[in-house]
């Protein structure tokens, strides 16, 4: 087999150099003289092919994981103003540019590391790995061929309701982004790809250009949260008038020029966005107000469907007028042989039925996972569990979703794809107690809650600090819950000369019933706050100001108080791949416990079907996670259902039938299938059945338990007898069906930046290369 370097689709040797797939020939397209070319290996797994997209400051390839057969997007960090390449891979910096080049290499590896954080996030493009080689650094992603933004306005023109719902997806997409600290730089019809949901997937970063970049050609060196705003204002007006409008004082006559309407609240929005005035997305997202709240995106998903039916329906095919003409002549033709009594007609039942290899989709939104799966069963259909997502509107463990639409008629044993609901997104409430509003609602938000509500208070207190909270902190809240914050705005007159100043009490380790009578007897006032820690409840962690501070009797001292280890609570990781359920547990400080394989006629090899800790309940660090993984669909079964629907065969009286042999030798297995009879098949299967009772591995659906952390890796065999393998290893029987192994976590190599010697082929040593070649 041979793989092609411009798909990376397997092919047979007998088509040689011409990828059947694509097209494509080996050796015609060498990506150029300043790329790397098709079939350059990186870190011994990756295949590099050819180039997607080039900018100024890097090139996209797509490429292969030789370590888990999968399609990757290949990022090279290559700034053409501070180096270029000749025949090698490697880059040659320019001497005058290095300082430069190193440090967009900098941000470039800082950036992609953070992005690797958000491999759950399904709006932002997963990133895998990063590592430095060929005198530069790499970003390895996922590759995903979907349509951007730029393909849908090309295809309809959107109204201002819209391009707004679409620009709340953005908004969402970039807020997690900022909210690790990574800019993305490179906002345009491009950098987003539409879902066949109609979601938005955010890629394409690139905020590195404001660094290595060519002074003049970009803001050099001053990219921010402002520059995405203005990126997203300049998009918006892309989507309703077609063409980037880049001037806000402009903005009014080029939307009339363009014949365009837009609310006044959203017009004025966009112009401080496009004059770098909106410093925030915060920001940008108040000054729109209620137009980016979900019922936009709600209607807009409502609306295309409609209009998608519509044209469905509204569009008639050219061949259907003439198919009706021809129609037309044999309706006469038939009277005509009706009237003479040529034909007569028949009623009967068969002219309502429609032909067996078709059956109608039965609508299973709404119902419980395992009642669909058995409904579309029953109907001659597969069932397909695609992924858990979130919704405030369907419960738990319910189908939110189904691909094909009810009635719609299919072949018998089509799979219907479904999604599974998680119920409402949660959050944990952090300790906001006793601090100031903005840091309050900044925890908040980070928190995953946006709904905050301001309460005044004229009670005693630090002024503009939080006296209390409607949720308790550290319960598990859903995040499109309000949340009202009790703010004190008490403030009293403050005085220039500060009376009686005295130096502070050090409170730090004492308990709140300790600090409370300390302070008493100093003359201060307590603010008291509340933060989580592993210390004993009630220990004193900090104070504002610092012991020895000079401050005035009857002023406020701020005090931490511990509440506890911070509370943690366990993640629906059903559907997902088994490595991203590792990550999600070990993320949330809990531990792969026992892992088991089991067969699933619903769920895709390699993903799990349960897990021992339900979704939402509390977890402390270091518990134990038992999973079970599919393995597919059990084999056995399969060949049944196969045998069910073979037609049967008309066969001769038993007593003329010549009698099956049986094999001569008793313990020896039959040479084929055919030797067996019914009454042996029959016999067999009972036995099996019984051997798993007994030993719970059969050979008709084996579990294969697999200990993660520590063992002998033993299992059992076909027969009984045990298969000793390495300690920690998952060992798996060579006849076990499914998946042999689960794959080992990907390592993420980083370029160290070491100012003082800036060489980077001394960071060689520093990248951990898989022993796995491709």
């Amino acid at each position: 087999m041979r793989r092609c370097l411009n798909c990376m689709s397997e092919y047979q040797e007998k088509f040689g150099d011409t990828c059947p797939c694509c097209g494509y020939a080996e050796g015609v397209t060498m990506n150029g003289e300043m790329c790397l070319r098709p079939g350059t290996i990186l870190q011994g797994r990756y295949i590099v092919g050819t180039v997607k997209k080039t900018r100024d400051n890097d090139i996209l390839y797509i490429g292969w994981d030789a370590l888990f057969d999968r399609r990757v997007l290949i990022q090279e960090y290559f700034p053409r103003y501070c180096a270029t390449r000749s025949a090698k891979p490697d880059l040659s910096i320019y001497d005058s540019k290095k300082d430069i080049f190193l440090k967009g290499l900098e941000l470039f590896n800082i950036q992609s590391r953070e992005l690797i954080r958000l491999y759950k996030e399904r709006d932002i493009i997963t990133y895998h790995s990063c590592f430095g080689e060929n005198q530069t650094a790499y970003g390895v992603m996922d590759y995903r061929e979907e349509r951007t933004l730029r393909d849908l306005i090309e295809q309809e023109k959107l109204e201002e309701e819209q391009a707004l719902a679409l620009l709340r997806m953005a908004v969402q997409a970039m807020d997690k982004v900022h909210r690790i600290g990574v800019c993305h730089g490179m906002i345009d019809l491009d950098t987003f790809w539409v879902a066949r949901d109609g979601s938005l997937i955010l890629k394409d970063f690139g905020a590195w250009r404001y660094i290595s970049g060519e002074p003049g050609v970009v803001n050099y060196g001053k990219a921010g949260p402002e520059t995405d705003v203005y990126g997203l204002a300049r998009l918006f007006c892309q989507m309703v008038t077609g063409k980037g409008i880049e001037d806000g004082d402009n903005l009014e006559m080029d939307l009339l020029r363009e014949k365009v309407s837009l609310d006044k609240e959203t017009v004025t929005a966009l112009k401080h966005a496009l004059s770098h005035e909106t410093k925030s997305l915060y920001r940008f997202r108040d000054e729109l107000g209620g137009r980016l709240d979900e019922r936009a995106v709600d209607n807009f998903h409502q609306n295309r469907s409609k209009r998608r039916d519509a044209k469905d329906s509204l569009s008639v095919p050219q061949w259907l007028y003439l198919m009706a003409g021809i129609g037309l002549a044999g309706v006469a033709v038939a009277a005509l042989l009706l009237f003479t009594g040529v034909i007569r007609p028949h009623i009967g039942s068969d002219s309502n039925q429609v032909e067996k290899n078709m059956v109608r989709v039965p609508n299973v939104v709404g119902r419980e996972a395992n009642e669909g799966e058995a409904l579309l069963k029953n109907s001659g259909l597969e069932m397909s569990r695609d992924q858990m997502v979130y919704s405030k509107d369907v419960d738990p463990d319910i189908i939110s979703y189904q691909e094909i639409k009810e009635n719609t008629m299919v072949e018998r044993g089509t799979e219907i794809v479904v999604w599974i609901s998680k119920g409402e997104e949660k959050g944990v409430i952090p300790s906001v107690e006793g601090l100031q509003r903005e840091e309050a609602e900044k925890l908040l938000k980070e928190a995953g809650f946006n709904s905050i509500r301001v309460a005044e208070s004229k009670e005693e207190g630090v002024y503009n600090s939080v006296q209390g909270i409607s949720e308790k902190q550290g319960e598990n809240v859903a995040l499109n819950k309000e949340i009202v914050l009790t703010v004190c705005v008490n403030q009293k007159e403050q005085t220039e000369d500060k009376p009686d100043q005295q130096d502070v009490p050090d409170l730090t380790g004492m308990e709140r019933a300790d600090a409370q009578k300390a302070l008493e007897s100093a003359g201060f006032l307590a603010n008291w706050a509340e933060e989580a820690s592993d210390k004993p409840r009630g220990t004193i962690l900090k104070q504002e100001p610092a012991a020895g501070e000079k401050l005035g009797k009857g002023e406020y001292i701020t005090i931490y108080v511990c509440t506890g280890p911070a509370k943690i609570y366990m993640k629906n990781v059903q559907l997902m791949s088994f490595e991203e359920a590792r990550r999600e547990i070990e993320g949330l400080g809990g531990q792969i416990g026992r892992v088991t394989e089991e067969y699933s006629d619903s769920i895709a090899p390699g993903k799990v079907i349960s897990q021992s800790i339900k979704q939402d309940a509390e977890l402390k660090k270091g518990d134990s996670i038992d999973l079970a993984v599919s393995k597919g669909k059990n084999p056995a079964t399969q060949q049944q259902a196969e045998k069910k629907d073979k037609p049967k065969k008309t066969t001769q009286p038993a007593a003329t039938q010549p009698a099956i042999k049986t094999p001569p030798t008793p313990t020896a297995p039959p040479e084929t299938k055919e030797e067996i009879s019914q009454t042996e098949t029959e016999a067999e299967t009972v036995k099996e059945t019984r051997n798993e009772e007994s030993s719970r591995a059969s050979d008709g659906d084996k579990t294969t338990v697999i200990e993660i952390g520590g063992g002998t890796g033993e299992t059992s065999g076909p027969s009984g007898e045990k298969n000793p393998g390495k300690a920690g290893a998952e060992t798996v029987p060579a006849q076990t069906q499914g998946p042999s192994e689960t794959p080992p976590a990907e390592e993420t190599t980083f370029i160290p930046i070491d100012s003082a010697n800036p060489n980077l082929e001394n960071n060689d040593a520093q990248i951990n290369t898989p022993p796995s070649q491709p």
